[in-house]
C-alpha cells in the first residue's frame, strides 16, 4: 500500500513523456524535422520505463480494494496496453532493427487513443465518471451519454418546499462524500450516490440508521476529530462544515427518508436556521419561529479588511447576506487583544466564529460575552476553563458551543444550563463526565460526550 499510493503520482510521467514522444516521432515523419529521431527515441524510452513503473504501482494500489470490478478491470488493461505499445515502439525504433519509420504512423495514434482511455478510467476511478462533464453544457451532456440517473437535486426556492434529501442532503453528499463512495470508487464497500445504496450501508455496519443519530455511522465519521485517522472526508479533502453536519444530523432524526419535503418533518427554529444557512434561504417567520437577531446592514469595509489583516477568514454566511462566519483556526498569528477588538467592532454581523485550535487562554477571551449575536461558537482544543463558560452566559442567540478538548469542569454545566437558546454541547475529553450531565435541567440541550465506531 505505502508503495502503490504512489502510482496518481508516478503516472503523470509516462502520460507526459509519451506526448512528447507522439510529438517528436509525428514531426520526424518529416525529413524537414528528420533530427527529431534521437529525442523521440529518448522519449519513447522514458515513457516505456515509466509507463511499466506506473503499472507495477497500478497493481499494488489496486490490492487495497474498494474500487468498481468493472472500470478498474478497463483501467488495468488499458494502463498495461500503454506500457506494450511504448515497449514496442521503441524496440522497433532502434536503430539495429532499422525497421520502416512509416509503422510509426500507425502506432503512434494507436498509443495516443489507448493513453486517452487508460487515463480517462483513472480519472474516472479517483474522481467518478461524470467529473468532466458535471458542468458541461446540456448537449455536450447528451452526447457524452452523461445524463443523470435517480432523482437531481432542484433549486431550492421555498424550503417548506424543499425535498430534504434530493435538495438538501445529497448536493452535500454528492460535493463531500462521492470521489471516495461513487459508482467507480467504493472504500467500504459503501456507496452514496442514492438513498437505497446509502441505507445498505458498507462493510463497517449501516451508514445510516434511520431516527438514531448515534448509532449512524456516517454521523459518527464527520464527527470525529480532524486529526483521527478514521474521520471523513479523509485528510485532503474538503471537511463538511457545521451547518452542512447538523443538516445531516436532523434528517437522520426526522426519519432519514427519501421523499419528504421540510414543511413534512415539522423542523424546530434550530433546524429551520441550519436549513437557511445551508441553502442562504430566509426562514418563513409567518409558519416558523424565527431565531435569527434582526438584519444588521452591512459589515463595515474598514472592520471587514482589520479581520482579514489580522488572520481571520472571513466569508459571508449565503449570496448577499449581511451575515458572517470568521475562522480563526487556520491563522500563523497568535491570538491578542487586537484581535478580540476588531471581533467586537464586527460583533453586529457575526453568527459564527471558529476560535478552535488556537491556543487561547481565558485571558484572551474577556470580550467573548460582548459579541451578542453569535448563534454558533467553536472552541475547541483550547486552554480555557469554566471562567471563559461564565462569560458566554450574555449570549442570549447561541444555539450551538463546541468545548471539546478543553480545560472546562462540571462547574460550567450551570452556565451552560442557563443559556436559553443552546440547543448542542460538546463536551468530549473535557474534565466533565457523563454522570455529571445529571444537574442539567434541560430536555432540550443535546450534550455530546463522544462515541464508538465498528471498525
Amino acid at each position: 500500500m505505502f508503495l502503490g499510493r504512489f502510482h496518481p503520482l508516478v503516472v503523470h510521467l509516462p502520460i507526459g513523456f509519451l506526448i512528447l514522444a507522439a510529438v517528436f516521432g509525428l514531426m520526424s515523419l518529416k525529413e524537414k524535422y528528420a533530427n527529431l529521431k534521437s529525442a523521440y527515441h529518448l522519449s519513447l524510452l522514458l515513457g516505456a520505463i515509466s509507463s511499466v513503473v506506473a503499472v507495477i504501482l497500478g497493481f499494488l494500489l489496486a490490492g487495497s480494494g474498494g474500487y468498481n470490478e468493472n472500470a478498474l478491470g478497463w483501467h488495468k488493461w488499458m494502463g498495461i496496453g500503454v506500457a506494450v505499445l511504448a515497449i514496442g515502439l521503441y524496440l522497433i525504433n532502434r536503430k539495429p532493427l532499422n525497421l520502416s519509420f512509416n509503422i510509426n504512423k500507425a502506432l503512434i495514434p494507436l498509443m495516443l487513443i489507448v493513453l486517452t482511455v487508460a487515463g480517462h478510467l483513472g480519472g474516472n476511478l479517483t474522481h467518478g465518471s461524470q467529473y468532466l462533464t458535471e458542468h458541461a453544457p446540456q448537449f455536450i451532456k447528451t452526447i457524452a451519454g452523461a445524463e443523470p440517473q435517480g432523482p437531481q437535486p432542484q433549486p431550492v426556492t421555498n424550503l417548506d418546499s424543499a425535498v430534504v434529501f434530493r435538495d438538501l442532503v445529497l448536493p452535500v453528499i454528492q460535493a463531500k462524500c462521492k470521489s471516495c463512495h461513487g459508482e467507480e470508487k467504493q472504500k467500504g464497500e459503501l456507496v452514496l450516490t442514492t438513498h437505497p445504496a446509502i441505507m445498505v450501508g458498507g462493510k463497517s455496519g449501516n451508514t445510516i440508521i434511520a431516527g438514531n443519530v448515534d448509532e449512524s455511522e456516517l454521523i459518527k465519521r464527520v464527527l470525529l476529530p480532524e486529526d483521527h485517522e478514521d474521520v471523513m472526508p479523509p485528510e485532503g479533502k474538503t471537511p463538511l462544515t457545521e451547518e452542512e453536519i447538523a443538516l445531516l444530523e436532523w434528517w437522520v432524526k426526522s426519519g432519514a427518508t427519501d421523499s419528504a419535503q421540510v414543511a413534512d418533518l415539522a423542523p424546530d427554529s434550530m433546524a429551520m436556521v441550519t436549513l437557511a444557512s445551508v441553502t442562504g434561504k430566509k426562514v418563513d417567520t409567518d409558519k416558523k419561529q424565527d431565531v435569527m437577531p434582526p438584519d444588521p446592514g452591512p459589515l463595515a469595509e474598514v472592520d471587514l479588511e482589520a479581520l482579514e489583516k489580522l488572520g481571520f477568514m472571513v466569508k459571508a454566511l449565503a449570496q448577499n447576506s449581511n451575515w458572517y462566519e470568521a475562522d480563526f483556526s487556520l491563522a500563523k498569528q497568535e491570538f491578542t487583544s487586537e484581535h478580540m477588538q476588531a471581533l467586537q467592532n464586527a460583533a453586529g454581523n457575526l453568527l459564527h466564529l471558529y476560535l478552535n485550535n488556537a491556543e487561547l487562554t481565558d485571558e484572551h477571551l474577556n470580550g467573548i460575552g460582548e459579541l451578542k449575536n453569535l448563534t454558533k461558537l467553536r472552541l475547541d482544543n483550547n486552554m480555557i476553563t469554566d471562567a471563559t463558560v461564565q462569560r458566554l452566559a450574555g449570549l442570549e442567540n447561541l444555539y450551538y458551543l463546541n468545548l471539546y478538548g478543553t480545560d472546562v469542569s462540571a462547574q460550567c454545566l450551570s452556565s451552560l444550563d442557563k443559556i436559553p437558546t443552546l440547543r448542542k454541547v460538546y463536551l468530549w475529553q473535557t474534565g466533565i463526565q457523563e454522570a455529571d450531565l445529571a444537574v442539567l435541567t434541560r430536555k432540550d440541550l443535546e450534550v455530546v460526550m463522544g462515541m464508538e465506531l465498528k471498525i
